[in-house]
C-alpha cells in the first residue's frame, strides 16, 4: 500500500522562501513524522529529505507492514526529487523518477530535479521522451531546477483520447498545455526554455505569447519557421509519436508561427548544427527532393539565421555536431544554457566568450 502525505507547501517563484514560510514548512514536516512514528518509521538507505527553499523530498519505509510513504510528489511541492554529486551537478534520483499531472483531461508526465531559479525547462524533439537530454543534465549546476516532460503519448504521458487523438493541434495549443502543466506542477516562472528541433515551435509560441514568463531561451537546431519547397504537400501532418501523440498540421503550424507577434526574446540563443552536416550524414529517406543535399544544407542554415533574426537572438554554430547538437556536443549546449541562466540571474544580456565556445566545439555566427 502506498500512502501519500501531501504537505500543502506554498509554491513560490523566488529563489528562497521567506523565513516564516520555512518555519511553517519545517513544522508541517515534523508533524507528519510524528504522525507516522507510531508505525515505527525506519529510514532506509534510499531515504532522503531535503528542506531547502521550495525543495522537499521524502522517501521513507514503514515497518513491520512493509508499506511505504511514496516520495512526496514534486508536482505538489514545486520542488525536485534528486541528489547532488560531488561535482556540484544534478543527478537524477535512482533512475527516471516521474510524476503525472492531469492537464485538461490528459495525464502528462514530468520529471523535476535540482533546485533554484530560473527553472530550466526542456522541450523535446518530435517523438522525444526526454532521454535526449541525458548527456546534458550532468553538466548543469546543482543550484538550478531542471524540468523535462512528455507531450501526450510520450515519456509516460497518457495519449490523447477519443476524438482529440484524430484532431490536429498547432504549436500554440502545445504551448498552452505546457504552461498549464508547469502551473499545476508548482514550477513558477520565469523559465529558461530549452528546445530541440520541433520543440522550437512550441518554445517560440510560448515566448511570443507570454514573454514576461521567460528569463531566457535556448533553441537547439530548431525546425524551420517556414516550409521548404513542397514540404506541406508531401508531409501535411507531423505525427508526434505513434500512440495518441499530437498531430501537428504543417500548413497551419507555419501559419501560426508567421502570424505570431514579433517579440524579441530576452537572452535567447539559437544553437545550430554544423555547416555541411547534411552532406556528411544524409538521411535515408530523400524527403528533401527535388533539392540537392548542398541546397538543403544551405537552406537549413538560412532557416537557423531566420530564427535568430526573428527572435533577436544570438546564434552559435557547432563545429561538427548533427541535428541533435545536445547529444553530439553536450558541453557546447550546456555552456550556452549556463550563460543564459547566469545572465538571467544577473539581469544582464548573455555573454558568450568566443575562446570558450571554441573549446566546447562551437563559434558565434558572423
Amino acid at each position: 500500500m502506498v500512502r501519500k502525505l501531501p504537505l500543502g507547501l506554498p509554491a513560490s517563484g523566488k529563489d528562497a522562501w521567506p523565513s516564516h514560510a520555512m518555519t511553517q514548512a519545517a513544522g508541517q514536516l515534523l508533524a507528519i513524522l510524528d504522525e507516522v512514528s507510531a508505525d515505527r518509521l525506519v529510514r532506509s538507505a534510499a531515504t532522503r529529505h531535503r528542506l531547502e527553499g521550495a525543495v522537499l523530498a521524502l522517501d521513507a519505509t514503514l515497518t513491520p507492514q512493509g508499506s511505504q510513504i511514496a516520495p512526496l510528489s514534486p508536482v505538489r511541492l514545486g520542488a525536485s526529487v534528486g541528489t547532488v554529486g560531488e561535482d556540484g551537478c544534478v543527478n537524477d534520483a535512482a533512475g527516471d523518477h516521474r510524476s503525472t499531472i492531469d492537464v485538461d483531461g490528459c495525464d502528462l508526465s514530468i520529471r523535476i530535479t535540482g533546485s533554484g531559479g530560473p527553472a530550466i525547462v526542456f522541450l523535446n524533439s518530435s517523438g522525444g521522451d526526454g532521454s535526449e537530454w541525458d548527456h546534458l543534465r550532468p553538466l548543469l549546476p546543482r543550484d538550478t531546477t531542471v524540468v523535462d516532460y512528455g507531450r501526450p503519448g510520450l515519456a509516460g504521458s497518457a495519449p490523447l483520447s477519443g476524438g482529440e487523438a484524430e484532431r490536429e493541434f498547432g504549436p500554440r495549443w502545445a504551448a498552452e498545455q505546457l504552461r498549464g502543466l508547469l502551473a499545476r506542477a508548482g514550477v513558477a516562472p520565469p523559465y529558461v526554455l530549452v528546445s530541440s528541433s520541433l520543440g522550437g515551435w512550441i518554445l517560440s509560441m510560448y515566448a511570443t505569447t507570454w514573454p514576461e514568463e521567460l528569463a531566457g531561451a535556448v533553441m537547439v537546431d530548431p525546425t524551420m519557421r517556414t516550409a521548404w519547397p513542397d514540404e506541406v504537400v508531401r508531409r501535411p501532418v507531423i505525427e508526434d509519436g505513434n500512440n495518441g501523440g499530437i498531430r501537428f498540421p504543417m500548413g497551419r503550424s507555419f501559419e501560426e508561427l508567421r502570424k505570431a507577434p514579433t517579440v524579441p526574446v530576452a537572452r535567447c540563443v539559437v544553437v545550430s548544427s554544423s555547416v555541411g552536416r547534411w552532406l556528411r550524414d544524409p538521411p535515408e529517406n530523400p524527403f528533401y527532393e527535388p533539392l540537392t543535399l548542398d541546397q538543403v544544407d544551405e537552406l537549413w542554415q538560412d532557416f537557423q539565421r531566420d530564427w535568430a533574426h526573428h527572435l533577436a537572438a544570438t546564434q552559435v554554430i557547432a563545429d561538427a555536431a548533427g541535428h541533435f547538437v545536445h547529444r553530439d556536443a553536450p558541453e557546447l549546449v550546456a555552456l550556452v544554457i549556463r550563460a543564459v541562466v547566469d545572465a538571467a540571474r544577473s539581469r544582464r544580456d548573455v555573454q558568450l566568450n568566443p575562446a570558450t565556445l571554441k573549446q566546447s566545439g562551437g563559434y558565434l555566427a558572423g
